[in-house]
């Protein structure tokens, strides 16, 4: 049975939820990774809370992405700084 890429299983047996930090976000959420224990020791539960957990961090860190890209440039304040020499 093929595993997701984020579930790790620890020496206890209990299966754990391992998510990467984006290196673009780690300034901004201040963490490399976030771990959670799954709190379960069978393979077929702890994929089902690893998907759903996955699925609330890539919406997590879209939001952060629009948060560091909140307001697009403008062409005008472009060619603005431009004109002042920045």
């Amino acid at each position: 049975m093929r595993l997701p890429h984020h579930l790790v299983r620890h020496s206890s047996g209990i299966w754990h939820f391992r998510m990467i930090v984006p290196k673009a976000l780690r300034v901004l959420l201040g963490r490399s990774v976030f771990k959670h224990s799954l709190r379960t020791y069978h393979l077929l539960q702890a994929r089902a809370h690893a998907y759903v957990l996955g699925l609330r961090y890539a919406v997590a860190f879209a939001a952060a992405r629009t948060a560091i890209m909140a307001k697009p440039p403008i062409v005008e304040d472009i060619l603005a700084a431009g004109n002042r020499g920045g």
